[in-house]
């Protein structure tokens, strides 16, 4: 496997390879795609509530997530927060929240943003 230390960095090559060789996302559908995470996090969206309820349910016992908006919940909000305004059409859901730690284990807050939207 990927050793643990390259594991970001070698997930984020892989994703953006695929994405170069995929179709540009349909404007119309998602017209936030293209907008830069920073410009995402001052935004608001419906889905605020649902992600703030489940950040304490996602990864617990881990250190990095165990405080309460602490450094690693408030990574995470900003991120599901944000893809919820890029993809209208997921928004969010539960569960994303446990795709979008792992990467942020593995990765800056804006790199693991990046590489979510391309999931």
């Amino acid at each position: 496997g990927v050793p643990r230390m390259t594991r970001g960095a070698v997930w984020y090559f892989l994703a953006e390879q695929a994405s170069l060789r995929a179709p540009p996302p349909d404007t119309r559908q998602h017209p936030h795609y293209s907008t830069p995470y920073r410009t995402l996090l001052a935004g608001l969206t419906k889905h605020q509530h649902a992600i703030l309820i489940d950040l304490g349910r996602t990864f617990p016992k881990h250190s990095y997530f165990a405080s309460a908006l602490g450094p690693g919940q408030l990574a995470l909000y900003n991120i599901l927060k944000a893809y919820s305004l890029v993809d209208p059409d997921v928004g969010y859901c539960q569960g994303l929240s446990f795709v979008a730690g792992v990467l942020l284990l593995h990765m800056e807050e804006a790199e693991a943003f990046i590489l979510l939207r391309h999931l």
